[in-house]
């Protein structure tokens, strides 16, 4: 049965997929199952969401830190994409334009926290992200030597730009021409944040490292 998905437009992720019928045995190819979805299929709809939440959700907490947050835009991204599928160039790969998508609503809640972060600095004098990394979860980690653990962390208060293509590029591993692609920017900028970033968490890294010898 095919379904119109304009009706459900502004529900919550859970409550869409509460409303699908089970999935039947029905084998889709990549290319076949987007183009099911977009023509209204439910049933490929929840397919493309079990192969990719798990995507769209690992990219969100890298980029937020926050589990309840990477969640709810997880969810947010896959609305997104059900509301604009029939919009999507099958010459650019899926998890390409879906991790865009994930990557302007993480972007947005960055910059909010962002805002909260130098309202909260202004008021207490001190440096933020600094009394972050020296929370007990991260000696926690520094002590159970879990660097890639401490470097996540750091990443978390990097410029946002920085932030999101350390993030995509040494993080998730894409290439960089992809990362230029999903962040509307020239891979050239791309390289230039990079090396800024991965000089900025170095530096982040070793002072807590000395901190924690003392």
């Amino acid at each position: 049965m095919k379904f119109n998905f304009s009706y459900l437009g502004s529900y919550h992720m859970e409550t869409i997929l509460k409303l699908m019928p089970t999935v039947r045995n029905k084998k889709y190819e990549s290319c076949e199952l987007i183009e099911s979805a977009a023509a209204g299929d439910l049933n490929a709809f929840k397919l493309l969401v079990d192969q990719f939440s798990g995507y769209a959700y690992g990219l969100s907490f890298r980029l937020l830190l926050n589990g309840d947050d990477a969640k709810d835009a997880a969810q947010e991204a896959f609305i997104r994409v059900w509301k604009h599928l029939k919009e999507y160039n099958p010459e650019i790969k899926f998890t390409t334009w879906l991790y865009k998508i994930v990557v302007n609503l993480c972007y947005d809640k960055i910059k909010y926290e962002k805002r909260k972060k130098m309202i909260f600095e202004y008021y207490s004098g001190g440096d933020a992200e600094l009394m972050a990394a020296a929370s007990p979860g991260t000696e926690e980690a520094i002590s159970n030597n879990d660097s890639a653990r401490i470097i996540e962390h750091i990443a978390g208060g990097l410029p946002p730009k920085q932030r999101m293509v350390f993030i995509l590029r040494d993080l998730q591993n894409l290439p960089a021409d992809e990362v230029a692609k999903i962040l509307n920017m020239p891979v050239g900028s791309v390289r230039t944040n990079l090396f800024y970033a991965r000089k900025l968490i170095a530096s982040k890294f070793s002072k807590i490292d000395r901190r924690d010898i003392k």
